[in-house]
């Protein structure tokens, strides 16, 4: 993973750096490359355009809704929904039941405002790696 600028410059982006550069639009001064795949393709790089994220064979524009959405997933991690849980259409009660009902309503918005991201493959694959949690990340 790589963040390049107009400066110029390259960065090697750690996980939380990531999960910091995409928590703010991405202005066209710099432009984010993360291979979604193990073992990294190459070929990324490419295909990087200034004021987004080149991912795959593709770039993907990252603006205030995409950092929203981000946010929402980040927070229902913190409370315990896993990646496979956060593909479902309904949050799982296995979770749920764990967390104060007063949350419930929070955590329902979320939920909802993840909807039309599930099945854009590759934007779904970049919001699980930019939120995963690190060790030692404690649950809300």
């Amino acid at each position: 993973m790589h963040l390049i600028t107009t400066a110029p410059a390259m960065t090697e982006l750690t996980q939380p750096r990531l999960a910091r550069a995409l928590s703010v639009p991405v202005t066209s001064e710099i432009a984010l490359v993360v291979p979604l795949r193990r073992p990294a393709r190459k070929h990324i790089l490419p295909h990087a355009r200034w004021g987004a994220v080149a991912v795959e064979d593709t770039c993907l524009p990252w603006s205030d809704r995409d950092v929203a959405a981000v946010a929402a997933m980040r927070r229902l991690r913190s409370h315990g929904f896993g990646e496979r849980m956060l593909g479902e259409s309904a949050a799982p009660y296995a979770v749920l039941r764990a967390v104060p009902a007063r949350r419930w309503p929070a955590i329902f918005e979320d939920w909802d405002h993840l909807s039309p991201y599930r099945h854009v493959d590759r934007w779904w694959a970049l919001a699980l790696l930019a939120t995963k949690p690190t060790r030692g990340t404690a649950r809300v």
